[in-house]
């Protein structure tokens, strides 16, 4: 999500860089979202955390997956953002 928002929202420098200023960062957009749309994150993460504490090196992507749908619903991404 941030490497998109900075794509499009910092301005780019020679070379195709981009600035990276506080001045921007200041105005980053943090959706405010409901109880209810937080839950199923928080289980998910919950769900996550268990799993590697019982071996770090545990394969969680398809966790971390859904996780990532439900942010992209959550700023309202088009698949093409996505």
């Amino acid at each position: 999500m941030a490497k998109l928002w900075i794509w499009y929202n910092l301005p780019e420098l020679q070379g195709g860089a981009r600035e990276i200023s506080k001045v921007y960062f200041e105005h980053i957009p943090i959706p405010d979202c409901a109880n209810a749309q937080q839950g199923p994150v928080v289980k998910l993460v919950d769900e996550i955390r268990e799993v590697k504490a019982k071996d770090c090196e545990a394969y969680t992507s398809t966790l971390e997956a859904r996780i990532d749908q439900l942010v992209y619903k959550l700023y309202g991404l088009t698949e093409e953002e996505i």
